[in-house]
């Protein structure tokens, strides 16, 4: 696996391309869209609460400061349709565990985009960077239950369930279940070339 040290100067000056999208750091003209799609609630349903003003303002500058590569911190990467500039959604990853290589990643899309392929495109990019070039062991990504279109983009993957973590988060108040899956560095080859 890079380094910590690696690992954060690549993802620093993240700029990757996929067959039709870019996928690149967080720039300060991104911050109006950003918050835009942090107060979507078609976007935000199955991820989290919608926050007030202050705190989501905040949070979303915090993406434009160098990523520290350490357990348990968010990088948010903007993905772009390859000839425009407006990001259209985000993927991100933090490292559970840098010692044992396992990498929790996550994805959000605004809804004009869904059903183009492109989410899938985009986070085929990461997990194609995190096994392929940052040498990881695995990959785990945790969805709601009832976020239907989000595992079975991880299923398209070749990720396996690998349990269900009962009322384990809450939405608008009410408890909800979540999956994990996971994909191993062994089993992507398996499905990169997809």
């Amino acid at each position: 696996m890079l380094t910590q040290s690696q690992i954060q100067t690549q993802l620093n000056q993240c700029h990757w391309q996929t067959e039709r999208l870019v996928i690149r750091n967080f720039i300060g003209s991104d911050l109006a869209t950003e918050l835009a799609h942090n107060k979507d609630p078609r976007i935000m349903q199955y991820i989290a609460d919608i926050e007030d003003d202050a705190a989501l303002e905040q949070k979303v500058k915090d993406f434009l400061n160098p990523w520290q590569c350490e357990d348990g911190n968010w990088l948010g990467l903007a993905v772009c349709v390859e000839d425009q500039a407006e990001f259209i959604g985000m993927v991100c990853l933090r490292f559970e565990s840098l010692e044992f290589g396992r990498v929790e990643i996550g994805y959000r899309f605004h809804p004009d985009h869904h059903g183009k392929g492109f989410a899938i495109e985009a986070v085929k990019g990461l997990v194609d960077w995190i096994f392929n070039q940052c040498r990881a062991q695995k990959v785990l990504a945790y969805c709601v239950k009832d976020n239907i279109a989000s595992y079975r983009l991880m299923e398209k993957l070749g990720m396996q369930q690998e349990g269900c973590l009962r009322q384990h988060s809450t939405l608008g108040g009410v408890w909800h279940d979540e999956l994990v899956y996971g994909l191993l560095a062994k089993e992507w080859p398996a499905h990169s070339g997809d």
